[in-house]
């Protein structure tokens, strides 16, 4: 090798550098190629108005700024399947080219797994772009200051009347709960929503209910403050900071059988998720989980949220893939338990 001359290996590195940076800087022109002009489509698996629509608004006013070649970012509501019907649109007729995104039930995976409602979807084959709120839509089980149920052990000593919907975790996870944990809940169901199950608290009806951490935070934290309200159980895989004494579901059950049960229905709370098609390009899922990351560190979209009242802390796409895959992915005696335990 004469002097001065490089080694033929160290050409060879210099050239795969080469190349490493010219696909770098290509991947971002591609994308920006493509998404320039494009209308991407947010369907929403809710009726206009209601939490789901608002967070799915807010989510669309900001993300299309952080795509390349900025395109316009469209929300259109598709109610139906109590949140589910979505998910079979992006399954079988959206386009799988990262022009689709959509915000479904919080239960997506967990319906699939339990057979309930879904079978036209696989969860598992979406790209999740992110969840938006992380612990604010951790339910939390609660009864109020005038109950003489006021810890885990008074639920399991005494019958304790408590209030939900038609449906969904209000209703079915108290149900769990008796099987799993042994609790004492009498359900008196049918309720439209947790505001009315609030108001039947407040006038004596029932003893508690379920509602929204973030709800109950923001609207009323004179109830904890107070002590108006005994927070009892949360219906998450960890205990909220805020409420440090307070115990997940998880930590109440009575075998470990019992725990995974309650683990996989508390991990299967996916709220406020956005995903995109299977078979989407992985190129374009990256791009959307980068844009999605930097939405919500985006000055613009915290004033938003925060003149919107609506409380967020995201967790990135990949972790909620993760989430995804392990409740897919469930033992299929742990799956069976939790179908018998639901009904």
């Amino acid at each position: 090798m004469r002097p001065g001359h490089p080694s033929p290996r160290f050409a060879r590195l210099r050239l795969a550098l080469a190349a490493a940076v010219a696909l770098a800087w290509a991947a971002p022109a591609r994308a920006a190629e493509f998404y320039a002009g494009k209308t991407i489509h947010l369907y929403i698996g809710y009726s206009p108005g209601g939490g789901y629509d608002l967070y799915s608004r807010l989510l669309a006013r900001h993300i299309g700024a952080h795509l390349p070649g900025q395109p316009a970012v469209i929300p259109q509501n598709m109610p139906g399947g109590g949140g589910l019907t979505v998910a079979g649109y992006m399954t079988s007729i959206a386009p799988r080219d990262g022009t689709a995104l959509a915000m479904a039930a919080s239960g997506v995976a967990i319906e699939q797994v339990l057979d309930v409602r879904a079978g036209n979807y696989d969860a598992s084959k979406f790209g999740w772009i992110g969840m938006l709120t992380k612990t604010g839509a951790v339910p939390i089980l609660y009864t109020w200051r005038t109950s003489p149920s006021r810890t885990l052990d008074d639920l399991r000593k005494r019958e304790t009347i408590i209030g939900a919907t038609a449906g969904g975790n209000t209703e079915y996870m108290p149900r769990v709960l008796n099987r799993t944990a042994g609790t004492k809940f009498r359900i008196v169901s049918g309720y439209p929503g947790t505001n009315e199950i609030q108001l039947a608290v407040e006038r004596g009806e029932v003893e508690g209910g379920t509602t929204i951490w973030s709800e109950l935070k923001e609207r009323h934290a004179d109830w904890l403050r107070d002590g108006t309200i005994n927070p009892l159980l949360v219906i998450a895989g960890e205990r909220i900071p805020e409420l440090p004494d307070t115990p997940t579901v998880i930590e109440a059950g009575l075998t470990p059988e019992d725990r995974d049960v309650l683990r996989l229905l508390a991990l299967g709370e996916l709220s406020r998720s956005v995903f995109t098609t299977p078979d989407t390009p992985p190129e374009r899922v990256g791009e959307l989980r980068r844009a999605f990351d930097a939405t919500v560190a985006d000055p613009r979209f915290q004033a938003d949220a925060k003149s919107s009242l609506l409380y967020y802390d995201a967790m990135p796409g990949v972790e909620v893939q993760d989430i995804v895959k392990s409740i897919v992915g469930a033992a299929s005696e742990t799956t069976r338990r939790a179908a018998e335990a639901r009904r």
